[in-house]
């Protein structure tokens, strides 16, 4: 019977690894692998940071956001390090246990996306003299993405496979979704680069000297930058019809961790400040130095620099807190 086959139609390892070359499966491993071990190491680089400028604190929004965002991306890195390292049968309660995976997988993103956009808003509010028409227009055009993720909750097909096809699949609706997303940082950036430049024509007037670049650092632009940044490959592997399920994972990975750290580094800044935080829309002509806001508001100190001024030893409480670092 077999010699009824035709040669041509036999499908040999050479072509199989052809399909998955061509697919970048291997490239979607790679990202896979190197997403868990960043969330991995970046909890294990910051946990003490985390128990001496978070636990140790007074609660306030920005330190729930970064609860939520931390450990829901901890989460996330479990349920991806499942649906995707591991062997997948292709049998009904494989298919039942990939199933719920790829639900709660979802539900993740929809919490990650709802926290990040939450932090811009507020960062945004905060430094913009707390104009409630653009932290408005940052939420709703944040949350577009929200009832999306929903929808595919409700409507996503799930099948399984061996780890090489990525195991268990979810169908995803992203190119609107990362459209705007990208759009939504671009108004983050163009928002905070605008009140920067007051900051330093200020400066200047008040005979500050200010560094540009320094300014750029501590407003926080590298952290939107960097969200920008990977949402923007985002976009481009899934227009250019690239394999795309490893590079969504990694992007919401990276979102999420440059978040996290960016507001450990402010809860940083603030303790070394003394209890007091310096905000970017505080500085008058008056003015030599950028004047610091009280913690005691609910916001925290979320619209403060990351730069932050104390003691050569850094010193919190008595214990030493890693200092300098800043997103």
């Amino acid at each position: 019977m077999s010699s009824d086959l035709d040669d041509s139609d036999v499908i040999t390892p050479a072509d199989i690894l052809q399909l998955y070359t061509e697919a970048w499966v291997p490239q979607v491993n790679y990202l896979a692998v190197g997403s868990v071990a960043l969330i991995v190491y970046e909890h294990l680089l910051t946990i003490v940071q985390e128990y001496r400028v978070i636990w140790r604190r007074k609660l306030s929004i920005p330190m729930v956001l970064f609860i939520v965002n931390r450990y829901g991306l901890l989460a996330f890195g479990v349920i991806y390090a499942l649906s995707t390292l591991l062997w997948w049968e292709d049998d009904l309660p494989s298919s039942q246990s990939c199933e719920i995976i790829g639900r709660v997988q979802i539900v993740l993103v929809v919490v990650l996306d709802v926290v990040n956009v939450a932090f811009s808003a507020l960062r945004i509010h905060a430094i913009n003299n707390r104009n409630w028409w653009w932290t408005a227009s940052i939420f709703l055009l944040g949350f577009v993405s929200t009832p999306l993720n929903i929808a595919d909750l409700i409507t996503a097909s799930y099948m399984t496979g061996n780890p090489l096809i990525e195991g268990c699949f979810a169908s995803i609706v992203s190119l609107g979704i990362r459209a705007c997303k990208i759009w939504l940082d671009v108004m983050v950036l163009g928002i905070t680069w605008y009140r920067t430049a007051g900051i330093v024509k200020a400066a200047r007037n008040a005979h500050v000297d200010t560094s540009l670049v320094s300014v750029l650092i501590r407003d926080g632009t590298t952290y939107f930058f960097i969200t920008l940044s990977v949402n923007i490959a985002g976009i481009i592997t899934l227009v250019a019809g690239l394999n795309s399920l490893g590079v969504e994972a990694s992007v919401q990975v990276l979102n999420a961790v440059t978040m996290s750290r960016f507001i450990l580094n402010l809860r940083v800044a603030n303790s070394h400040a003394g209890g007091t935080s310096r905000t970017l829309s505080s500085l008058s002509p008056q003015l030599t130095e950028i004047q610091f806001s009280s913690k005691s508001s609910v916001l925290g100190n979320i619209g403060a620099s990351v730069e932050f001024t104390g003691d050569s030893d850094c010193d919190v409480d008595g214990e030493d807190v890693a200092c300098g670092s800043m997103i």
